[in-house]
């Protein structure tokens, strides 16, 4: 059972992360600019799951050039745990290049994307990347499906990581499914993500899949229920080698 203090916790860095969240405004910010390049979430398991929060942004340097920088992050936080250790950060900031539609895709050139969680030695995990993504949506009556495909090549790898490719992969994919339920009339999501491990992306045994839904409580409402389920390895890159299984719920700032 989760105790009190658990709880206090919780909702002291669920109030944190709706500050960040509705102030970016007033820094010249619009929500409009942010928010687009990956999920942005905090989310609750039980006692022996650390607390997951994950945040993204992307930013067009000039109106008439389709030149980004985009920035994500993720944490996990073992707040059931005395002290209540960070687990590991993980830092990806990126810039790429919108290649904009064709033959029916949308299209991202990824120039150079760093991934790393920022530790020295023997804890420390990071890679530099280049990549090309492909997205499509497909609208049917009410239903709506997104779908996407990035692959990736992996060079200066970290001293602490030589193997990093063998659990990180060559490629991720997702499908999303929106407002498939003709019974509710909200907004609602159910979005799977896959990532295999291994040089070729085809050992499944050391990647990861990721399930997640999306659920509007409220007409006005700014955010959504949110819950996850994984499956995998390399939920975090400090024990990316470890396979781990995790139910959590919380909410989720942009859908």
């Amino acid at each position: 059972m989760i105790n009190g203090q658990i709880v206090t916790r919780f909702y002291f860095y669920l109030f944190l992360f709706f500050i960040f969240v509705t102030t970016l405004p007033s820094y010249g910010i619009e929500s409009t600019e942010i928010f687009t390049l990956h999920k942005n979430y905090l989310a609750l398991g039980d006692k022996s799951t650390p607390v997951k929060f994950e945040f993204g942004f992307k930013y067009q340097f000039l109106q008439d050039v389709n030149l980004y920088f985009g920035y994500h992050q993720k944490t996990l936080w073992d707040i059931n745990n005395g002290s209540s250790p960070v687990l590991d950060t993980n830092y990806n900031p990126q810039l790429f290049y919108s290649l904009g539609e064709h033959y029916g895709w949308f299209w991202n050139l990824g120039i150079i994307e760093h991934l790393s969680n920022g530790q020295t030695g023997s804890r420390s995990r990071g890679v530099n990347l280049s990549y090309l993504q492909m997205t499509k949506s497909i609208s049917f009556e009410r239903m709506e499906m997104d779908f996407g495909w990035k692959g990736f090549i992996s060079y200066r790898k970290d001293d602490g990581s030589p193997d990093i490719v063998d659990y990180e992969g060559i490629w991720r994919g997702f499908v999303r499914l929106k407002n498939f339920l003709s019974f509710d009339p909200l907004y609602h999501a159910v979005e799977l993500r896959v990532s295999p491990g291994g040089e070729w992306g085809s050992d499944f045994s050391n990647g990861n899949w990721e399930l997640n839904f999306f659920f509007l409580p409220h007409a006005s409402a700014k955010f959504t229920v949110f819950a996850q389920v994984f499956n995998g390895r390399s939920e975090y890159l400090l024990d990316n080698k470890e396979y781990h299984e995790a139910y959590r719920a919380g909410v989720a700032a942009n859908f």
